[in-house]
């Protein structure tokens, strides 16, 4: 996931036209409204950033080209529905790991893994909670408690921390059984420290899937322990408020820093030169990981061009390519080959990974078809629990014609064939892990 630019929510000049915008809907509409004035200034707030939003996205660098304005008109929509179900749907009296919230060729914002199968579960810092469930055969469990996205103002959330917890270094029952315990005071065992001080937090699980058909994932079940009865699940006015009033900063949040910040920081630390790999070090709150390594590069790629992309093997338990367009929206892996991992890559005999990013398909094990990010997309190497350092990964830019002759001559050749079968049993894989 990107990373937090230094760009503000601009709320001073938001505040001054939130009262220029203030409208009688009786005038427009010619019936009463029965709305709250209070309501209404927390629904205009939500509504101004939702157009903040739209004019920001449709004017940022290269939103000019066809592809690009297209992605626009994706995340716009996505936003609005993404909102709803991070911040108006949970309870936090009644949380579940919600599944569905990067599900693939649904949710694809703030460049997820290909590979991870994410889940969230929104608690509430001051109270207690039981997780509990069976570890599966994933290449890694990991847990890592955020503050909730647009509970508070841009400085403010910047300054909180995050924290990992992997369920693999916790105590394990024999057959991968856990009980994690979250609360604000000390409890014995596996155990995940609270934040009383915060009464909106997040629990962010990545399970790390390798061998998408043979690896089997994990159960994680969590509620709320407390002899207090839970809350009721319709909101009062003033929660319904505090909730509307965090849906417009979340907005403003995902658009910049969860949009574009990520594109627009890679292309600055690459000093706007084209298909060049940079090391970054996002901040933990920007959604990444501790554990994890982070290379980018912003790509400019004709439709007849491709970029041979050549690294040493990694070392590290777990590694990935993985592509996005402008606005950090992952490129479809479902029926795409558009990610590759280090099961699923192919090492050359040198000791190399050699990918080749072009929009044909050049008939090679490590194609990565960037589907519809291009002209211009975003590439990323992540790796976790890295046991030695590789180089930055290297970039030869060629004709698509010219690809078989920058490779190695023992690149195997994939015919059509091979490869419908391949993104067959690719798709299938995919929507297995999501119940489909």
């Amino acid at each position: 996931m990107p990373y937090v630019s230094r760009r503000g929510f601009g709320q001073g000049a938001l505040a001054a036209g939130l009262v220029a915008a203030a409208t009688d809907l009786r005038a427009s509409t010619g019936t009463a409204t029965n709305m709250s004035p209070e309501v209404e200034r927390a629904w205009r707030f939500y509504m101004d950033s939702i157009e903040w939003a739209r004019q920001f996205i449709y004017t940022r660098e290269f939103s000019d080209n066809p592809r690009v304005k297209a992605a626009a008109n994706q995340f716009i929509m996505q936003l609005q529905a993404v909102t709803y179900n991070w911040v108006m749907a949970p309870r936090v009296d009644y949380p579940r790991f919600f599944l569905g919230l990067f599900e693939p060729m649904v949710w694809n914002w703030a460049q997820p893994s290909a590979d991870f199968r994410y889940r969230w579960a929104f608690i509430d810092g001051r109270q207690t909670y039981r997780i509990w469930g069976k570890r599966g055969t994933a290449n890694f469990l990991d847990i890592q408690l955020q503050p909730s996205i647009g509970s508070v103002d841009l400085e403010a959330f910047r300054k909180l921390p995050t924290v990992p917890y992997p369920v693999d270094k916790m105590h394990l029952g024999s057959d991968g059984s856990f009980e994690i315990i979250a609360s604000p005071d000390h409890h014995e065992g596996n155990w995940i420290k609270l934040d009383p001080a915060q009464d909106r937090v997040t629990l962010f699980v990545r399970e790390a899937f390798y061998d998408w058909a043979g690896e089997r994932p994990s159960l994680m079940r969590i509620e709320r322990v407390a002899s207090t009865p839970p809350a009721a699940p319709l909101w009062d006015e003033a929660e319904f408020i505090k909730h509307v009033m965090q849906a417009g900063r979340f907005v403003r949040f995902v658009a910049d820093q969860w949009g574009v910040a990520g594109f627009d920081a890679t292309f600055e630390a690459q000093g706007r030169e084209w298909n060049k790999f940079i090391w970054q070090h996002p901040p933990a709150n920007a959604g990444t990981n501790h554990a994890a390594i982070y290379h980018n590069m912003v790509y400019n790629l004709a439709d007849d061009e491709a970029l041979i992309i050549e690294v040493d093997r990694p070392s590290s338990q777990y590694w990935s390519f993985c592509l996005a367009d402008r606005y950090l929206q992952l490129s479809d892996f479902t029926y795409h080959q558009s990610s590759l991992n280090g099961h699923q890559a192919k090492i050359d005999r040198d000791g190399k990974f050699r990918g080749v990013l072009t929009s044909r398909d050049p008939g090679v094990p490590n194609w990565i078809d960037p589907v519809d990010a291009r002209p211009y997309g975003f590439i990323q190497l992540r790796q976790y629990f890295q046991a030695e350092s590789v180089a930055l990964p290297v970039v030869k830019r060629v004709k698509f014609d010219e690809v078989r002759r920058n490779l190695p001559g023992e690149t195997p050749i994939v015919s059509p064939a091979e490869r419908a079968q391949q993104l067959h049993d690719r798709a299938w894989s995919v929507l297995a892990l999501y119940g489909y």
